[in-house]
């Protein structure tokens, strides 16, 4: 048996980077300006390993760094677009400017969470910070346009390229390790 991948915490880690360089940048992102990063977690399915690890290695990143965080709401977007925007509106709504960052799972929640942010009139980069996980076109493309602060890419096509260099190496008779870990690359509005 043998595996090819990415470390989990991994992306969870650059998630907090991104959102920590957001903060330590720019002091208005702190709305309410009390010294508190205060978050929103819109996490995968319940109980999956990688939602789990993402969420846990965001937040501890922004604390390694000296950000003191307070969580408002940890909710299960499912992995869903749809229920990205939705959970977005309701924490938006129910905790209105306290929200300074959204933490996403994945990239398709946080393209959910960006149209919500900006129908409820809110600016990524001026008053709130959001971040995703896996690098889609979408995304990448919503980072550059300042609608996302940053992604984190899950170099799928980096790890195909190994698979099949890994089955080649099988199929010829040389000797392969049963492990092989493709890293994670960072795509932020700042530079990162």
């Amino acid at each position: 048996l043998y595996y090819v991948g990415a470390k989990a915490f991994e992306s969870g880690m650059m998630e907090g980077q991104i959102a920590a360089a957001a903060f330590l940048q720019d002091p208005s992102v702190d709305r309410n300006q009390d010294g508190v990063y205060q978050y929103v977690v819109l996490e995968g399915e319940p109980g999956h390993q990688d939602a789990i690890v993402r969420t846990e290695y965001s937040v501890k990143t922004l604390t390694d760094q000296g950000i003191r965080v307070q969580k408002l709401t940890e909710v299960s977007g499912n992995w869903e677009e749809s229920r990205g925007k939705e959970l977005t509106e309701q924490a938006l709504k129910r905790y209105g400017r306290r929200v300074e960052v959204i933490i996403c799972n994945n990239d398709a929640m946080a393209n959910g969470a960006s149209e919500a942010i900006q129908e409820a009139g809110r600016v990524v980069g001026k008053d709130i910070c959001l971040v995703g996980v896996d690098g889609l076109r979408s995304t990448v493309t919503a980072v550059r346009d300042g609608n996302v602060t940053g992604t984190v890419l899950n170099d799928y096509h980096g790890q195909a390229k190994k698979a099949a260099e890994v089955l080649m190496k099988l199929v010829d008779g040389e000797h392969v390790e049963t492990e092989y870990l493709i890293d994670h690359v960072k795509i932020s509005g700042n530079g990162q």
